[in-house]
């Protein structure tokens, strides 16, 4: 993901004001999905809905959260052969008005998207209590560092966003794995009664469905993966120090502290430089390792 990208998830996903109230319940089975109309001012055509999911799948009859579902009915409904889930990259994007189908696909399968947790209209993330603490975000989105300075300043604002999340989104913030996307998109299956999920997914989608297939690979009936992102980047990391690193270094709040660094990365190593400035580097491992996820979170 590009740095333009990091800081439109920041946007797009951390921008609320208050924290998330999370409900205890008796039980965090699927039961079905009751589709009824969507809010006034959605797209034409479409169903939605809400389904509850647990906000740690350790305690799967603990705390849930809510997950906003739209779908897209098949148009031949006599003809039908199933439902496809769709995601459309991000991970800090809407997803659950579909726009990927074509018209055959359309004709013969409910097309159903989703708003991962944490985003749009799903139990969302809050991670600023006034508006003062907006302030860092928004010299994040306004500024590309090119200097020292400005990189020192831009290291430092992304913490204090990252530190505002800490303080005020509550017990969801440790639960936004994408392992955990990919359990609630199985709940979203079993729910939709789909014995195995026909899944296409875009940009970071890829990743999506890679960890799906590999937490659930017995129920898996066919992903489309488009643009894929490399699963290794973003689960162990390349390098041998980065398989070593604990699974939350892996966040999305600490991919945007990372991501502020990687301008300095690109000034000061000299690897990465044009090939003619370049001195003696080291080759590039050509090791493939497993990708890891996360266990339960």
């Amino acid at each position: 993901m590009t740095i333009t990208g990091v800081r439109t998830a920041v946007l797009l996903t951390l921008t609320a004001l208050t924290a998330v109230t999370i409900a205890p319940v008796a039980s965090a089975a699927p039961k079905g999905i009751a589709w009824g109309p969507c809010p006034a001012g959605s797209p034409a055509g479409y169903d939605c809905a809400e389904i509850a999911v647990p906000l740690s799948y350790q305690d799967p009859d603990g705390p849930r959260i809510t997950l906003a579902l739209g779908r897209l009915p098949a148009t031949d409904q006599k003809h039908k052969r199933g439902t496809v889930f769709t995601n459309p990259g991000g991970p800090r994007n809407p997803g659950r008005f579909s726009e990927f189908q074509t018209p055959s696909l359309h004709r013969q399968f409910d097309i159903v998207g989703f708003d991962p947790r944490g985003v749009g209209a799903s139990t969302p993330i809050r991670c600023f209590a006034s508006d003062a603490e907006t302030e860092p975000l928004k010299r994040v989105l306004g500024t590309f560092p090119i200097t020292t300075e400005q990189e020192t300043r831009h290291t430092a604002d992304v913490r204090e966003v990252a530190a505002s999340c800490g303080r005020n989104a509550g017990p969801l913030l440790g639960h936004l794995s994408t392992t955990n996307v990919a359990r609630d998109l199985d709940r979203l299956r079993e729910a939709a009664g789909e014995p195995r999920l026909r899944y296409y997914g875009l940009s970071y989608g890829t990743y999506l469905g890679e960890v799906y297939a590999n937490l659930f690979p017995h129920r898996v009936g066919a992903l489309a993966l488009d643009a894929v992102d490399d699963p290794i980047a973003w689960s162990t990391g390349h390098r041998p120090e980065d398989a070593k690193r604990h699974w939350f270094e892996m966040s999305p709040l600490a991919r945007i502290v990372r991501a502020s660094r990687s301008v300095t990365t690109v000034t000061a190593n000299p690897c990465l430089r044009r090939p003619r400035a370049r001195p003696a580097c080291p080759a590039p491992t050509t090791t493939i390792r497993r990708m890891r996820t996360p266990a339960v979170g």
